[in-house]
């Protein structure tokens, strides 16, 4: 295992990591196994696509779940057939969980969780603190900065506490870092770009995040989670930054997220530079958010031949490359929505599954590049 990995990480976590690469090792070796049958030994299958993600990917391949997938019956099929691992989309942010500063509601998140744990699927915790989705409560509290400190570590220690043993990773901080590098601060009206936790906690508060939600739950893996990696060399050179300050101070850092809200035009080789350079730190890699957007101009009404083409090849490119990384740092792809039909990008079409939830040629290629 990474040197790196050793050297940051207290070693209460080792029994999670082992656990991650054991299944690693299983999934690689059973969709190996299966492939074989496919091309080799069963005359009777015919359609190697029948087989789902979940069982040919040699990693987790996620997808995101909110309260109302439950009532969706073709989401949920896909759900339970394809997919091994899955995020709450919103059911675990601070608006959802935390009607007040001092109470907590988790019906969202629970129903999420507990299905998932009965049924054997991961669950990534996503997010602890972010700059945006703020209660109104929150946004209006006027303490002073212990006050702050106070409501931070408050939220942190109860999301950990509350899920230990059930989710066992954690998206810690989301989207601290700006894309020319710097960190959000300085909350000003109507603008999304700042946070309110940098304004009122200081340029610090990214490292407590870490360090809190360590000695909540000593054995969860902690990720940063952020966009834009894949085209600002200034975000990237800040998370690197940021991992190697980390390392030289003992903070508990696992993984990175890199979110990939990507588009037909972004081209292969900053995908690629994205994921090694992130994959340099040792540390654990999720592209955590993925989606490849088609109709980003709002041009189109509905998908051309070309550009199902296109995205299916840049599903490939991810989904193959992906695989380059040490097995060891592969904590897996997340899809950011289960099918065109409930992507939080409108008139678009950037997922698997289309808005009839049938299987488009980006679900092929992404399936093709698994075993490239």
């Amino acid at each position: 295992m990474n040197k790196f990995i050793f050297q940051t990480m207290d070693f209460r976590i080792l029994p999670s990591l082992l656990l991650l690469l054991c299944c690693q090792m299983l999934f690689s070796e059973c969709s190996g196994k299966i492939i074989d049958e496919i091309k080799t030994t069963d005359p009777v299958v015919v359609d190697k696509y029948a087989y789902p993600l979940k069982i040919v990917a040699p990693y987790q391949v996620g997808t995101v779940m909110s309260l109302s997938t439950f009532s969706n019956a073709p989401a949920m099929t896909i759900v339970k057939k394809e997919f091994g691992s899955v995020t709450c989309e919103n059911a675990m942010k601070i608006q959802a969980t935390q009607p007040t500063a001092t109470t907590f509601d988790f019906y969202q998140a629970d129903s999420i969780t507990n299905y998932c744990v009965r049924n054997g699927i991961r669950v990534h915790g996503h997010t602890l603190v972010w700059h945006q989705n703020l209660p109104v409560w929150l946004t209006a509290f006027q303490g002073d900065s212990a006050a702050w400190e106070n409501i931070l570590k408050t939220r942190i220690k109860a999301m950990l506490t509350h899920y230990k043993g059930r989710v066992k990773s954690w998206d810690v901080v989301n989207e601290a870092i700006n894309d020319d590098g710097s960190l959000r601060a300085f909350a000003t009206a109507n603008n999304t770009k700042v946070s309110l936790w940098a304004q009122k906690l200081g340029k610090d508060y990214v490292a407590r995040c870490f360090q809190y939600a360590h000695e909540a739950d000593p054995e969860a893996l902690l990720f940063y989670n952020d966009y834009g990696q894949e085209y600002s060399p200034a975000k990237i050179n800040a998370i690197l930054a940021m991992v190697k300050d980390f390392q030289k101070r003992g903070i508990a850092i696992h993984g990175l997220g890199l979110q990939f809200h990507t588009n037909l035009q972004r081209p292969d080789a900053d995908l690629k530079n994205a994921i090694s350079q992130m994959a340099s730190t040792g540390l654990l890699i999720h592209i955590s958010e993925l989606d490849i957007s088609m109709n980003g101009s709002q041009t189109y009404i509905q998908p051309t031949a070309t550009m199902l083409d296109l995205q299916k090849s840049k599903m490939n490119t991810i989904a193959s490359f992906y695989k380059t990384i040490p097995a060891p740092q592969q904590f897996g792809i997340t899809f950011w929505g289960i099918s065109d039909a409930n992507s939080w990008i409108k008139n678009d079409w950037p997922l698997l599954f289309d808005v009839t939830y049938a299987k488009k040629p980006a679900y092929y290629g992404f399936w093709d590049g698994l075993k490239q």
